[in-house]
């Protein structure tokens, strides 16, 4: 994504090793300054934030973490007698319940759509996206263009009195295993799991003119870059990993629909889990942590700079109310 002089890159180069990462970087770090553009790189892992900032001077900070849930987990939660009234579980059920006497109805409708139920869709996307313009600045890491790559997505809506009031879209996507051990090491340990990404500031360096923002930690839901590297090639997404990648509910959707679309996404897979094939990991992708953090090349009133606007950002355009959705399913 190109916007005035900077040129903004998504996630970690596709590599087939991380031996390959450097190279790549300063290939495509090269190849986008012979366009006159600054390149900035966002949410990449710690592997190659550490490229950015030992090999090219780039400074990085922390503004973002990935969470994700076991299906299992919130099946348990929602099922378990006792716990009725306890903090969070007891919101969602409450929730849950409400969508229910709504009469709301939720089904799978992967490969199974009809031309009324695609046309229902689109215009309650452009309703809601009408009604998010309405409210000021939206940020956002996802779009909602719903049928991108639709062969390799599942799909679940949400009905009212037979008219779509809400979608949910879920894609495969390539989990972090062999880039980032410590979520490894979580999801062996909780069931809800958080994973830090960093986001990176200009360069450090004072013979080098001013270098691109970036960020650390691939978020699997990261886009990448058209450009290639020789020898490089992306790996087959596999079923054990999920991204969220819209729960969206129309602005006339009975209240709680999102979070009924969400539950029922989760309970499907599952329910669909056997010994041959365990229950995938289901994440939300990459939010707006509290903090600015410092990790190379930036210390100060740069940093107290970046961190004031960081947070003035985030809390004008809503950033956090969105952890405290995710939350829920906590």
């Amino acid at each position: 994504m190109q916007h005035n002089k900077y040129l903004f890159a998504w996630g970690n180069p596709l590599v087939s090793h991380q031996s390959a990462l450097a190279p790549t970087a300063r290939a495509f770090i090269d190849w986008v300054q012979k366009q006159g553009l600054k390149p900035v790189w966002c949410c990449v892992d710690l592997a190659m934030e550490k490229v950015l900032a030992n090999e090219h001077s780039w400074s990085g900070v922390q503004c973002v973490h990935e969470e994700t849930l076991d299906p299992d987990h919130i099946l348990e939660l929602t099922n378990a007698r006792g716990m009725e009234d306890v903090g969070v579980v007891k919101d969602l059920k409450k929730n849950l319940r409400r969508a229910e006497r709504a009469g709301l109805s939720m089904e799978e409708t992967t490969s199974k759509w009809n031309e009324k139920d695609r046309k229902q869709v689109e215009e309650g996307l452009m309703e809601w996206r009408h009604s998010k313009s309405a409210k000021g600045l939206q940020l956002a890491s996802t779009t909602g263009q719903s049928w991108v790559d639709e062969a390799h997505r599942r799909y679940w809506v949400a009905r009212h009195e037979g008219q779509i009031v809400g979608i949910l879209i879920l894609t495969p996507i390539q989990g972090p295993a062999g880039l980032d051990p410590l979520l490894e090491i979580q999801k062996t340990t909780s069931s809800y799991k958080r994973s830090s990404s960093i986001t990176s500031t200009e360069s450090s360096a004072e013979s080098h003119p001013p270098s691109p923002r970036f960020s650390p930690q691939p978020s699997p839901s990261s886009s990448v870059s058209s450009f290639s590297y020789p020898g490089c090639h992306e790996e087959h997404a596999t079923p054990s990993y999920y991204l969220i990648k819209n729960a969206i509910s129309f602005p006339d959707a009975p209240r709680s629909t999102s979070e009924f679309l969400i539950h029922t996404c989760l309970i499907s897979l599952a329910k669909a889990s056997t010994p041959s094939s365990p229950t995938p990991t289901v994440t939300f992708g990459i939010i707006a942590s509290e903090q600015l953090k410092l990790v190379d090349n930036l210390s100060g009133w740069k940093m107290n700079s970046l961190s004031t606007i960081y947070s003035k950002v985030a809390k004008g355009a809503g950033l956090w109310k969105r952890v405290d959705f995710r939350a829920k399913f906590d």
